[in-house]
């Protein structure tokens, strides 16, 4: 085998420039890389050198590109090459992931419901779509479940690192080695799969299973401390609900409306299990149908008052004041003139007397009218040399013309006029 090659900032392998380092574990390596044609920014993940020699891990870095590959799922992350290094290390290309894993469900009030079943849908149908293509993962666990933002959408969903996969009807071309250890992270791995015994797409289940009863309570159901401790949990052990819990991630605690599925995919028979992921989908439908039918209706909006309407409203209002005050009023006899509040108007001058004249002619003068001649009397002589006293007719007589009645005259009262400063004087 050639030498060893050293791969760095600016090295170029095949259509790649090297960048920054962005992650490692004790397997391997993965690089931010670019591609020189096309400008594509990929990760590029390479065996390391002191496990070059391991023909397990080699074969594992060749079962991850395959599985993941022969998926194709939306929720799965997209492999685009497989090729090996001068020294005959094998290196994988994916594509490039910005984001976190699925710990990150964990903010500051806790775990939402509606987002837990939101993210925990993706997953299983990621899931769905690798058992109907004959891909069992075998190592489910949080940092294996990756989240990003996507056209807009944030909690998107990738499933990663297919190293440990196991197709059930392998090609003839590609033969794993089947060696019967069991390698796995041991705090999610199902009961079958502790004990060596066959497995199918319901241990995937049970491992989901556990990653959910983990987000929803804040710790793992079984903690040993020997790989013998935690097959004999997981194949004996019942965990609580999730709802029943010591504790909780959940404000208020873990929805009893979870339980039931958490719980089903925890059962240590596979058959007591979901019979597949599709059947969990749809149960975590359900559970999202009953999540929002018990959330308490959202206040409506206050409504947005349009100004045109308001000025419409005030003009129809001026108008109709307007109108009952003329209905109100006389007709000419009383004129209403608005004051300004803030100028006091100034007294008006007295009115004028009012003098009433009754128009009578002048009486016309009575004629005097003469005596009739008497005989003087004979017991008083010396009278009969006095003259005659003078007689007046009152009665009016027949020429005189009647006088007319008084006839009423109507009195218009004035009104003050109001003295009315205008911005000109």
């Amino acid at each position: 085998m050639p030498g060893s090659v050293e791969i760095g900032a600016g090295t170029v392998i095949g259509a790649y420039r090297i960048g920054d380092r962005v992650g490692e574990g004790g397997m391997g390596e993965v690089f931010l890389a670019e591609h020189r044609e096309l400008g594509r920014l990929v990760a590029l993940k390479v065996l390391r050198h002191e496990r070059a020699h391991d023909l397990r891990l080699r074969e594992r870095f060749v079962r991850e590109a395959w599985l993941a590959n022969r998926v194709r799922h939306d929720h799965i992350v997209d492999v685009t090459d497989l090729a090996y290094l001068p020294d005959g290390r094998p290196y994988v290309v994916m594509e490039y992931l910005e984001g976190t894993d699925l710990y990150s469900l964990w903010g500051a009030n806790g775990l939402d419901p509606d987002r837990f079943v939101h993210v925990m849908t993706q997953v299983a149908e990621a899931l769905a779509a690798a058992h109907r293509a004959g891909v069992i993962h075998r190592d489910l666990k949080p940092s294996n479940i990756f989240l990003i933002k996507r056209g807009g959408r944030s909690d998107y969903v990738k499933i990663m690192d297919f190293g440990l996969g196991k197709l059930t009807s392998p090609p003839e071309h590609l033969q794993f080695t089947q060696t019967g250890e069991v390698v796995a992270t041991p705090h999610y791995m199902s009961p079958e799969q502790a004990t060596g015994e066959p497995v199918d797409g319901r241990s995937d289940l049970y491992s989901l299973g556990v990653v959910m009863w983990e987000l929803l309570v804040g710790r793992r159901p079984f903690n040993g401390k020997t790989f013998g401790e935690f097959v004999l949990l997981h194949a004996t052990r019942t965990a609580p609900p999730p709802s029943q819990a010591d504790q909780s991630m959940v404000q208020g605690g873990a929805p009893e409306l979870l339980d039931g599925l958490v719980m089903r995919c925890l059962a240590k028979a596979p058959a007591a299990r979901f019979a597949s992921a599709d059947e969990l989908v749809r149960a975590l439908g359900e559970a999202r149908a009953r999540l929002e039918r018990a959330r308490p209706p959202a206040p409506k909006p206050p409504r947005r008052v349009d100004a045109r309407q308001v000025a419409l409203a005030a003009a129809l209002g001026v108008l109709l004041v307007a109108a009952l005050v003329r209905w109100a009023m006389p007709s000419g006899e009383v004129t209403v003139t608005p004051v300004r509040p803030a100028m006091a108007a100034p007294t008006p001058p007295p009115a004028p007397p009012l003098i009433i004249t009754a128009r009578n002619p002048a009486p016309e003068p009575v004629e005097r009218l003469a005596a009739p001649p008497t005989e003087p009397a004979a017991s008083a002589p010396a009278a009969a040399s006095a003259p005659p006293a003078a007689r007046f007719d009152m009665s009016p007589p027949e020429s005189q013309p009647e006088l007319s009645p008084l006839r009423p005259r109507k009195v218009r009262a004035r009104q003050p006029r109001s003295f009315e400063p205008t911005s000109r004087w």
